[in-house]
């Protein structure tokens, strides 16, 4: 905002100066963004409003959407409800696997299947 106010009260001789002023707010508006999607892939708000699950699923979206791999996912126990550490830790894990992918796998096709017994979440 402050940039912005600058900007404004810049004489329109000093187009220079002007463009300067424009470039660095444009920088600073990329900043934001890039921001705010870290902070988004580091914990979706989806998380904590629908749950692990719905997250699951629209990590493997964001996934597929990035990097046009084919992707599936296929849940299979949405009763199971999971304390919010155990959430972000298995969300974390899914994005670590996910991102080993793109990096080693050369993969053209993900498939994510979460499933459970009595005692365990596979």
């Amino acid at each position: 905002m402050d940039l912005a106010w600058v900007a404004s009260r810049l004489n329109s001789g000093d187009r220079k100066l002007l463009r300067r002023a424009r470039a660095m707010s444009r920088l600073i508006d990329s900043t934001v963004q890039t921001v705010r999607k870290i902070a988004t892939e580091l914990r979706p708000g989806i998380l904590d409003q629908l749950g692990l699950f719905a997250a699951i699923e629209w990590q493997v979206e964001q996934f597929e959407a990035q990097t046009g791999i084919r992707c599936s996912c296929s849940i299979d126990c949405p009763e199971w409800k999971l304390d919010n550490t155990s959430s972000i830790g298995l969300f974390r894990i899914l994005q670590e696997i996910l991102t080993n992918v793109i990096r080693h796998a050369k993969a053209t096709e993900v498939k994510v299947a979460v499933g459970a017994s009595k005692e365990k979440l596979c």
